[in-house]
């Protein structure tokens, strides 16, 4: 599968279904799309889901997407990474209506942008540097009712990390953390206004 140029976008969405994973064909009655599935798209982006999908659900490793720029993943309720499964792209995107968790140790991802509008916890971890950037319209990591947890080996904030409601902000690295943006938790549920730095910890 490729888009008409590298400027271009895939989107593989349900139709009938709710729930789509990814890493592995198990048969469940989702849409399942395998990690060698996924090596097939060439695209500058390929999204996954869509704004009214209900969840995403990470059940085995995507190795390198050398042929994708950036990883876009969109859905209503939640995207999740089952224990022991690991990611690897250059760019990760994700837009959800709940949790956001991407947890595991062996996830291997340059930049990420993340943005959660329902409540749930926003957590990323992973090894090497992640830089917490602006991409495909989305600025930096930001929680509507959660908290937010970055962890890697080095931590860059070139965009501002966001625990909206009063949530805390945990930012931890083996070697460094690199902060040139704002990282803050904010009274209110949208927004960057009423900053509480009192539960953010680095």
């Amino acid at each position: 599968v490729c888009s008409s140029d590298l400027a271009g976008r895939v989107t593989f969405t349900t139709v009938t279904g709710n729930i789509i994973e990814y890493g592995r064909n198990s048969n469940s009655g989702f849409l399942e799309l395998s990690s060698a599935e996924l090596q097939t798209v060439t695209a500058s982006v390929l999204q996954l889901g869509t704004a009214a999908k209900a969840n995403s659900i990470f059940a085995s490793d995507i190795t390198t997407l050398t042929t994708v720029n950036t990883l876009y993943i969109e859905n209503a309720t939640a995207a999740t990474q089952n224990v022991g499964a690991s990611v690897a792209v250059s760019n990760l995107v994700v837009e959800s209506g709940g949790q956001i968790s991407f947890d595991q140790a062996v996830n291997n991802i340059d930049q990420i942008a993340f943005s959660a509008t329902g409540a749930g916890n926003v957590r990323y971890t992973g090894t090497g540097t992640i830089t917490v950037t602006s991409l495909e319209g989305v600025t930096g990591v930001s929680s509507t009712n959660g908290d937010v947890e970055i962890s890697s080996s080095d931590v860059v904030v070139d965009q501002i990390v966001n625990a909206r409601s009063d949530q805390s902000v945990e930012i931890t690295a083996t070697n460094t953390v690199d902060l040139n943006a704002a990282v803050m938790s904010t009274s209110l549920s949208t927004g960057s206004a009423g900053e509480d730095r009192k539960s953010t910890r680095l």
